[in-house]
């Protein structure tokens, strides 16, 4: 859990990252605004309430938009990956938020199918086969550093699908699923 005495400092420097993603022309190169994006979507799966104070609810379809935007061209940088999987969990958060982001839902998962399709990083893949001990302890020290892991990432989609049926009803909720590609319908309905 944040310190609440540094919540303030915390919005501040938020709040200068999300308006630094949305200047139009962009003054950054797209590999600082991918990092002040991952920042901004890493708040919002472990400070949600911090993540609304910069980004307010109704606000939020221009993050997911902008998520949107720049996801599949971050596949191409080496970090992104594991930005992606940020980026892929702060997304479906959004579908139990407002009915807005379900013209939306075909993009995201699309994301989340992307996401699912590469190789999880927690598989060591060393030269030689390392051993009992030596393997537990690569594990331990690469997974300090990941993102969610492809196991964790279903689970979440699932989760906040369940909860988006519930929140728009049934009937919207299987209308606006069969907008979505069929074969992201399939791997997704495969989790």
């Amino acid at each position: 859990m944040i310190p609440a005495e540094s919540l303030g400092s915390l919005q501040e420097s938020l709040q200068a990252l999300w308006a630094t993603t949305q200047e139009q022309p962009r003054q950054e190169r797209e590999l600082v605004l991918i990092s002040y994006l991952t920042t901004l979507a890493s708040s919002s799966l472990h400070a949600p309430p911090l993540f609304f104070a910069v980004i307010p609810v109704d606000q939020a379809a221009v993050h997911l938009d902008t998520l949107l935007q720049l996801f599949f061209s971050v596949a191409f940088s080496a970090v992104g990956p594991a930005k992606r999987r940020i980026w892929v969990c702060s997304m479906c958060t959004f579908l139990t938020l407002s009915n807005a982001v379900m013209e939306r839902m075909g993009l995201i998962l699309e994301a989340v199918a992307d996401v699912l399709d590469e190789v999880d990083p927690l598989e060591v893949n060393d030269e030689e086969t390392p051993t009992g001990a030596r393997r537990s302890l690569l594990v331990v020290q690469k997974s300090k550093f990941l993102p969610p892991t492809i196991p964790y990432i279903k689970q979440y989609v699932c989760a906040q699908l369940n909860k988006c049926a519930q929140m728009v009803g049934s009937d919207a909720f299987n209308q606006c699923m069969t907008l979505v590609e069929a074969d992201v319908f399939s791997k997704i309905q495969a989790l």
